[in-house]
């Protein structure tokens, strides 16, 4: 059964590269997909999905990931990266209702405009003290970083929510404060796992007592701040 489904994978692989997919720019939709079918020089020959061809130059065409990195959680990783390649990714997993997608160091969130089953208890449970890379992207794996830093590092920590009038600041900001409230109301103090607190039985009380010191001073505020391009959640975490 391994050996079929690796021999599929290859195959689809396979089948993409000889058909040479590009992003071809698309006045509605941005960019669609289209495959070169002829090498004109400085422009090539595009087949579109509907059965229409257009002479497109070279310079307007975008390349195309292989399948294997459709609806890829961190875009870092795609071995192209190019406007058409990240806008085709959040897309995509924007229509299977994955709104959260990394971007190296940040997370890019799409409002999906509807009320999703991402934010129950359970929810907050698998992201609680997981790295970032254990669990799919996600405004709480955020949070739980931030979090997990401010005590291990005895540093105060900021979260910022960026993006134009209806991106879901807000909304996001609220998640974050709903994330927080929740694994510190269930023993904040406890968060840090048990390898990290057993190294000294000294150390280990005083640590305690400084995260319960945090805790109790914890601010969850979020302040507007306005940019020329869109406003910002600055969220503290002192």
């Amino acid at each position: 059964a391994v050996v079929s489904t690796q021999s599929g994978h290859y195959g689809r692989e396979a089948e993409w590269a000889e058909k040479k997919y590009v992003w071809v720019p698309h006045d509605e939709h941005g960019f669609v997909e289209g495959q070169k079918i002829e090498d004109l020089g400085e422009e090539i020959n595009v087949l579109f999905a509907d059965g229409s061809t257009a002479i497109i130059s070279t310079d307007d065409v975008q390349k195309m990931n292989p399948p294997k990195f459709d609806k890829v959680e961190d875009m870092a990783d795609l071995s192209v990266l190019n406007e058409a390649s990240v806008l085709h990714n959040l897309r995509d997993r924007f229509h299977s209702d994955l709104i959260y997608t990394y971007s190296g160091l940040f997370c890019v969130v799409v409002n999906p405009y509807k009320r999703l089953p991402i934010y129950t208890d359970k929810v907050v449970e698998m992201y609680k003290g997981k790295k970032r890379f254990e669990v799919p992207p996600h405004i709480f794996a955020i949070t739980d970083m931030a979090y997990r830093s401010m005590l291990q590092d005895r540093e105060n920590q900021t979260i910022l929510c960026t993006g134009e009038s209806g991106a879901g600041k807000t909304e996001n900001t609220k998640k974050v404060i709903q994330y927080l409230a929740s694994i510190t109301s269930r023993g904040g103090s406890g968060y840090i796992n048990d390898t990290e607190r057993a190294s000294s039985v000294g150390a280990d009380k005083k640590k305690k007592a400084m995260l319960m010191k945090r805790k109790s001073s914890m601010s969850l505020t979020a302040k507007k701040e306005k940019s020329t391009d869109c406003d910002s959640a600055l969220i503290p975490l002192l």
